[in-house]
């Protein structure tokens, strides 16, 4: 399951919506807990940005962070198994005949014909902790990781998600204009991930507007 990784820099690169690095330098957030985490924005009328107060599972953290400062919250995947078996529970590996366990067995010690979908007689199947694990994929065991990444300076937030490549990531951005722009000044505007980029983090193809197929 991902977990949170506390007080740690972090390991996924911002990339910018092209697809490069950016070289920012943030402070890290220290939760005291698990995810999910959800922000809360309030306003602060003595300070020069918006206060995000941190908070998983509606349980408030104290995160002890200037809010001028650049921060960063980093999720990272600390379970590299992609199949767990629904009997026994141990992570395995797909081999060209089956799946195996971490000794290397085909063979489930929690196996029961009487729980195997795959079989219509429960008389003729292997006998109970006889028969093979029932792989079942874990769930967002696809994500190497995430993170969330407020940055005053640039008056943006950044969501980022790595599924391939670990050393990179998707990244949504959302910034707001500067005021004195020559156009569109205070208008907020997002940067997405898309099919053609340059130094795509993986290949995009287009299943309808706004969704896309990761290659």
């Amino acid at each position: 399951m991902p977990v949170l990784r506390q007080g740690c820099a972090v390991h996924l690169p911002i990339l910018s919506p092209c697809g490069r690095p950016t070289p920012h330098l943030p402070r890290v957030l220290r939760p005291a807990a698990h995810p999910p985490l959800f922000f809360h924005s309030v306003l602060s009328a003595s300070a020069r940005c918006a206060v995000f107060v941190l908070s998983a599972n509606g349980e408030m953290i104290s995160t002890d962070h200037d809010d001028t400062d650049s921060s960063v919250i980093t999720f990272e995947n600390a379970d590299d198994t992609e199949w767990r078996c629904q009997a026994c529970g141990e992570p395995l590996t797909e081999e060209t005949d089956g799946y195996t366990d971490e000794s290397g067995s085909l063979i489930c010690d929690a196996y029961d014909p009487y729980e195997d979908p795959e079989i219509d007689d429960a008389e003729s199947a292997p006998d109970f902790r006889e028969g093979p694990h029932r792989p079942q994929r874990v769930a967002l065991s696809w994500a190497n990781g995430a993170t969330i990444h407020t940055d005053p300076g640039e008056d943006s937030i950044t969501v980022t998600i790595s599924v391939g490549d670990p050393r990179g990531a998707f990244a949504f951005t959302v910034r707001r204009v500067p005021d004195d722009a020559m156009d569109n000044g205070g208008r907020l505007i997002m940067h997405t991930p898309y099919p053609g980029e340059p130094l795509p983090h993986v290949e995009l193809t287009t299943a309808h507007t706004g969704t896309y197929w990761v290659s």
